[in-house]
């Protein structure tokens, strides 16, 4: 399956990308959620799904709730073991697509090593990070719809160094 996602509380958004690596899932973020994307979506990933926390229609898409999904306390055995989880450099984590400005949007799929590289980097560059003297300090994020252009520049962030991808704030040391 391919999720969604269209959270735009910042937390909310980290945990259902978090959530759909996890699960193996790809995270299809597109450039706007207007109504001739979405139908686009749904032809070109047959199996997406949307996770929100907005109550605006998401066109035909199965929906899911971020609220509504902790509602229910998980049964005893499904709860985690606390371990951090790791992922695969190679896991392909999601899909991003440009402006269209030019054209129609072209689809560009980023690792979870990608993402972690260019998180790293931009640490790097704004003196953060796991050799600076202050280690683990986020700066802020953009909206998620802007976390990860991928025309921008080569590691997939946005060359703006004023801004700061929230996938930042998913590198771990």
């Amino acid at each position: 399956a391919c999720m969604l996602n269209a959270c735009s509380n910042r937390y909310y958004f980290t945990v259902g990308f978090l959530a759909a690596m996890l699960r193996g899932q790809l995270s299809v973020l597109p450039n706007n959620l207007v109504a001739q994307t979405l139908v686009e979506l749904r032809s070109r990933f047959a199996d997406l799904y949307c996770l929100t926390d907005q109550p605006e229609p998401m066109g035909d898409l199965p929906r899911v709730d971020y609220p509504d999904v902790l509602t229910q306390p998980p049964a005893a055995g499904d709860l985690p073991d606390n371990a951090m989880p790791a992922f695969a450099p190679a896991q392909v984590a999601a899909c991003l697509f440009t402006s269209g400005s030019t054209g129609a949007p072209v689809a560009h799929q980023r690792t979870w090593g990608s993402i972690v590289a260019s998180g790293r980097a931009q640490a790097q560059r704004m003196g953060i990070g796991p050799d600076a003297a202050q280690p683990y300090s986020i700066v802020g994020t953009v909206p998620p719809i802007f976390s990860i252009s991928p025309g921008t520049m080569p590691s997939g962030c946005s060359s703006n160094a004023s801004r700061i991808c929230s996938v930042s704030t998913w590198v771990c040391p």
